[in-house]
């Protein structure tokens, strides 16, 4: 196995155990369904993870180009609240007029989203694996240390590269955390590299 094939094993992994917690009840009693398409070298290597690591955990894999549409959009509108739905896409999966992780969201199934794969060059595979590597408690102190600097200031002032500066004055909306920590209603966002 690659260096690169054993950062996705181990991110895929913490996925879904540490920020999915799909071991631990109640999220172990509902349907997880891995929906994939093996049309680039990136999807291919994000698939095989998650397969190896939901081996022994029920759940239910679908390859996108050998199922029907119409079959596996009413399979997935028939999901339970707070089942879970894995996308790994080359590009995007559109199956009617909606992207499907927002559609899944309003019926609380949570969804993960990894897109847009085949766009990436091999040389930037380690970086993915790296970026979708298991941080939540970095993250949450971190995003806690620059919410309270926020919702206090009255200004914030930033420095570019080019040691540009932008300054904004005034008053700042409370910050929204997105900290992976996918706990009930916070399983809604684009977890696990948000947009992209």
């Amino acid at each position: 196995m690659t260096i690169v094939e054993n950062k996705f094993l181990e991110a895929t992994k913490n996925i879904l155990e540490k920020n999915l917690k799909i071991l631990e009840k109640p999220y172990s009693e509902n349907e997880i369904i891995l929906i994939y398409d093996l049309e680039s070298p990136l999807s291919i290597l994000v698939t095989e993870a998650y397969i190896k690591n939901l081996e022994n955990i029920k759940s239910e894999t679908i390859d996108i180009n050998k199922v029907d549409k119409e079959d596996l959009i009413k399979r997935l509108w028939e999901l339970k609240e707070f089942s879970t739905v894995i996308l790994v896409q080359s590009t995007n999966f559109r199956l009617d007029n909606f992207r499907i992780r927002l559609q899944l969201h309003n019926n609380w199934v949570w969804c993960l989203e990894h897109n847009h794969l085949q766009y990436m060059k091999d040389d930037e595979y380690e970086n993915y694996a790296d970026a979708i590597e298991y941080l939540t408690p970095y993250y949450d102190e971190l995003s806690h240390k620059l919410k309270n600097i926020s919702d206090k200031s009255e200004s914030m002032k930033f420095i570019c590269n080019d040691w540009s500066v932008m300054q904004i004055n005034g008053w700042f909306e409370d910050m929204k955390q997105n900290t992976w920590n996918y706990e009930w209603k916070k399983r809604g966002s684009t977890l696990p590299i948000w947009e992209n």
